[in-house]
């Protein structure tokens, strides 16, 4: 069972969708990047946000049935994290 964020990593959390969808600007929802853990695992630190078209709902999407699209168009999720990162002026961690 994954842990629940801590209070830090969900302040974090809200800054993130403040900053949009990284690829649009849209309202946006967290999406967990698993670049850096098991597939079935979140890590609450590598996030990145997406409004519902680019996560899961449009034609090209991080987890919908365009998401080799999605790769080859915007990156893979270390990429999403890293932008993210950049916005926020943080520095990249693993």
């Amino acid at each position: 069972m994954a842990k629940a964020p801590t209070a830090e990593q969900k302040r974090r959390m809200a800054r993130v969708v403040d900053l949009g969808c990284i690829i649009c600007g849209r309202p946006a929802a967290i999406h967990h990047c698993r670049h850096a853990c098991g597939m079935s695992q979140r890590r609450h630190d590598h996030i990145a946000g997406l409004c519902g078209d680019h996560h899961q709902h449009g034609p090209i999407s991080r987890h919908g049935q365009g998401a080799k699209e999605f790769k080859e168009k915007y990156g893979d999720d270390r990429c999403l994290h890293e932008e993210t990162c950049r916005r926020l002026g943080e520095l990249v961690e693993e």
